[in-house]
């Protein structure tokens, strides 16, 4: 499903461990503009699993998304280049609108 490189496991796995959060696996969200653009993925604790989701684990760390995401997350990739993380996923999640964003992802 994603590949997590080594730097970036160890870099979620450090701050996962020093929030005391290693319980709790990371949820995959798409981060939309305001006309449904994706702009990008972000990852948050989850708490609370929902009806329809679906954990993995990559590199020690585990991962959470609702099943509707899966197929666009075939491929990703998560790293971590010393500064920050980057989240790069070939597929983009469902329209939300029938238009186009100039110069963005067309969802």
């Amino acid at each position: 499903m994603i590949e997590v490189t080594s730097q970036a496991a160890a870099r979620l796995k450090g701050e996962l461990e020093a929030r005391g959060l290693t319980p709790y696996p990371l949820r995959i969200v798409a981060v939309r503009g305001p006309h449904g653009c994706i702009h990008g993925y972000t990852l948050a604790p989850e708490r609370e699993l929902g009806e329809g989701d679906r954990i993995v684990e990559e590199s020690g760390v585990r991962f959470v998304a609702h099943q509707d995401m899966a197929p666009f997350l075939d491929g990703a990739r998560i790293d971590w280049n010393g500064a920050h993380l980057t989240i790069d996923a070939p597929g983009s999640p469902p329209p939300r609108h029938e238009g186009r964003c100039k110069d963005h992802h067309a969802a």
